[in-house]
């Protein structure tokens, strides 16, 4: 029977570090290439990889014979420092016991899946800061990706917290968590948007003018780039004071289709949906209620998880502002005559899976607009350009060039 691993906890969020049952490592695993071949197995899929591909990341410039070699005398001085059996040979490959393992960048995963701002107490700095590798290009490319997922992860959670602190009004919170997550990308549109709106909504519209300002100047200065034409019209409305949506019949949004609907039973199937999910935001859970609004309105059951990261974070950026709009009197005021004026072209597309008000919907503008084109896709939900997307890209283009492919 095989003895008990002795502990190993590996540090990367920030200066690396290892301990080894409590205490700090043996030269021999943090020598640099040492300590490159723990870190880089440890992070790897099943925590393996295969022997040539570990030759060619840290001994790309030594011969072949020389870097198996090498390879071999690594694992070697490592088993000798952590236990025979903390390295284990899997046929070509090798792989990293993960029994009494701790990595922080592991449980810093964890808690931002989780959503809990205590990932931030892992940070120390950038992944591996101040760490190198001589002739391991390789490695160093990996490191930099690394360092750009996991700053990113970081960014996300930060964001995400920060909206819901502004959906319920603690503009001083929202505003702190605005500027580490410019802190963490100093580049972000999304950042620099939730620090400008926190600022001007805890009183303090100068500095978010000024935040403005600051970023378009890096952005120039280092990226040769220029903020986009939506921070621009943010800035604009912050400096002119126009940066609350007026209350009153007259909306400042454009009114969300669904409206159409305010008469039909259609909606009232989904209003009781629409209803909760506006509990939810109202409480201050932004992620949650995004997740509610897609798996309880929009899509369906389960396609939160099935969603691109980066739409995820649309919804959860674009929550408060939808919550502002459902809030506002005569939010759902759709003025159905005025349709028949627009007399363009117009496509509108479906899937025939989709929830049954969003049918309706489009039977609605299709009634006061016959010549609108309509396409169904078959086996598609609401998003056919994601499911469908070659589907989607045929219908659209014909309709674009002018050809009738429905």
């Amino acid at each position: 029977m095989s003895e008990a691993l002795t502990p190993l906890a590996i540090r990367c969020l920030g200066p690396p570090s290892v301990r080894v049952d409590g205490h700090d490592a043996p030269p021999d695993v943090v020598w640099r290439k040492h300590l490159a071949l723990l870190v880089y197995l440890a992070l790897s899929p099943d925590t393996t990889r295969a022997r040539a591909h570990l030759v060619g990341l840290l001994w790309a410039e030594s011969p072949d014979d020389k870097a198996r070699r090498s390879l071999n005398e690594a694992v070697r001085r490592l088993r000798t420092a952590l236990g025979e059996e903390r390295l284990l040979n899997r046929g070509d490959g090798l792989q990293l016991s993960t029994a009494a393992l701790e990595l922080d960048v592991r449980e810093f995963e964890a808690l931002c899946a989780d959503g809990q701002l205590r990932a931030l107490e892992l940070v120390r700095g950038d992944f591996l800061e101040g760490f190198h590798v001589d002739d391991a290009p390789e490695f160093d490319a990996w490191m930099e990706t690394e360092r750009s997922r996991l700053r990113e992860a970081a960014r996300r959670l930060v964001v995400a917290r920060a909206e819901e602190q502004l959906a319920v009004n603690r503009y001083v919170e929202a505003r702190a968590l605005a500027r580490r997550a410019l802190a963490l990308d100093p580049y972000s549109d999304v950042a620099l948007s939730l620090a400008m709106r926190s600022a001007a909504l805890e009183g303090d519209p100068a500095s978010g003018v000024a935040l403005y300002h600051e970023f378009a100047e890096r952005l120039e200065r280092d990226l040769g780039g220029r903020p986009t034409p939506q921070l621009n019209a943010l800035a604009t409305r912050i400096r002119e004071n126009k940066w609350q949506r007026p209350r009153g019949p007259h909306p400042d949004h454009e009114p969300p289709l669904i409206g159409l609907l305010e008469e039909d039973p259609a909606l009232a199937v989904a209003q009781p949906r629409i209803a909760a999910v506006i509990e939810t935001l109202s409480a201050g859970r932004t992620e949650a209620g995004a997740r509610q609004f897609v798996e309880t309105v929009a899509f369906g059951p389960g396609m939160w998880d099935q969603l691109p990261q980066p739409m995820r974070d649309t919804f959860i950026f674009n929550a408060s502002t939808w919550l502002d709009e459902m809030r506002e009197p005569g939010a759902l005021a759709i003025d159905l005559d005025t349709l028949p004026a627009y007399g363009g072209p117009l496509l509108m597309s479906q899937g025939d899976q989709s929830p049954p008000f969003f049918r309706a919907i489009l039977d609605r503008i299709e009634e006061s607009m016959p010549r609108a084109q309509r396409h169904i896709f078959r086996g598609a939900g609401h998003v056919p350009h994601l499911t469908h997307p070659d589907d989607y890209a045929l219908v659209v283009g014909s309709f674009i060039n002018g050809v009738h492919v429905l």
